[in-house]
């Protein structure tokens, strides 16, 4: 049978990792489901627990995977390499297509 210790340990070791797969975020969603429906009186959140992530300043590296040629130049770069790049093509966009900048510039104000 699985303990509610087992569950808290599955969950504390996929929220500990740096730099989750898809699959370690699967795990921890099926974990904490498990865990709700098992011991729903101790469930600390009966969804998903709230998380608070931090940035540094500098030094964060891109961890974007894509088919693109893109996204496969810049997974691993730091952004504050990337960024300045994409101001420039952005203002370049804003010339160039000023609908295409609209609507880019409309996403980004979504997020």
């Amino acid at each position: 049978m699985i303990t509610e210790r087992d569950l808290d340990e599955a969950i504390a070791e996929c929220q500990g990792k740096r730099n989750p797969t898809a699959s370690d975020c699967i795990k921890l969603s099926a974990f904490l489901q498990l865990k709700e429906k098992m011991y729903p009186e101790k469930a600390e959140n009966p969804t998903f627990p709230q998380q608070s992530y931090s940035y540094s300043a500098g030094n964060d590296v891109a961890q974007f995977t894509s088919d693109s040629e893109f996204g496969k130049l810049i997974n691993g770069l730091e952004t504050s390499q990337i960024l300045p790049l994409i101001d420039d093509l952005v203002e370049t966009v804003k010339v160039v297509s000023p609908k295409l900048y609209n609507a880019f510039m409309g996403k980004i104000k979504a997020l």
